[in-house]
């Protein structure tokens, strides 16, 4: 079974990750659970779970937040018992702090909110995806890893766009794989009223729309793995 931690704060945000994760799951053959993060205080039988998705935040993994001390735990326990993990956005962050170190984190020089093609090396993650594009949107990123990590993913804005860490089934990816196409715009669009700067970290790569669903590939090439 895959356990989703749902660390978005806003509601309607909160729902929005949630309705386009369903859609995904409603093709994979595994069971899941959303557990929101800003609700609990535990998570019950941890053990009976395969997999874990860690998602994105309008938090930033720079601060502290009442979830860290939990969040922290249940990654480690999964790292320790080589069962898949994969953090999205804020989740990519989040766990290049929890197995890096903070230093491992800053405030991006160059933003990204819009969508970019990704650059990808050969990786598990990323099998059946040739030229992908993804919708972006940070303001914090992963840097500076250690050695037993290994960069898997860049853009020109960007250097550590996805991580695998060691060898084991456990990958952080700093663009949004979850979102359609259609749901990505109506996010940018709504940035483009309300982020600051956003002319300024706009990104608008060129890409064919028709090819865009392939980067939902990368959701379930970590479901299939460890299986």
């Amino acid at each position: 079974m895959l356990l989703i931690l749902n660390c978005l704060l806003e509601p309607k945000s909160a729902r929005v990750f949630e309705k386009e994760m369903a859609r995904l799951m409603d093709k994979a053959s595994l069971p899941y659970r959303v557990v929101r993060m800003a609700e609990v205080a535990a998570i019950a039988d941890l053990p009976s779970y395969s997999h874990l998705l860690l998602s994105g935040s309008e938090a930033s993994a720079l601060d502290k937040k009442p979830w860290d001390e939990l969040l922290a735990r249940v990654i480690m326990q999964f790292v320790e018992h080589k069962k898949p993990v994969l953090g999205i956005c804020y989740g990519h962050q989040f766990l290049a702090r929890v197995l890096a170190g903070h230093g491992s984190l800053r405030k991006s020089p160059t933003p990204e909110i819009g969508l970019a093609k990704i650059k990808t090396l050969d990786n598990p993650l990323f099998k059946d995806l040739a030229d992908p594009v993804s919708f972006v949107f940070h303001y914090d990123e992963v840097f500076n890893l250690p050695a037993h990590f290994r960069v898997i993913a860049s853009t020109p804005r960007c250097a550590v766009h996805g991580f695998q860490y060691k060898d084991l089934p456990v990958w952080g990816v700093q663009f949004h794989p979850e979102y359609s196409l259609e749901q990505s715009r109506k996010i940018i669009k709504k940035l483009s009223q309300t982020a600051p700067n956003f002319d300024e970290y706009h990104v608008c790569d060129e890409f064919d729309e028709h090819n865009y669903d392939q980067i939902h590939a990368v959701i379930y090439n970590f479901l299939a793995a460890g299986r």
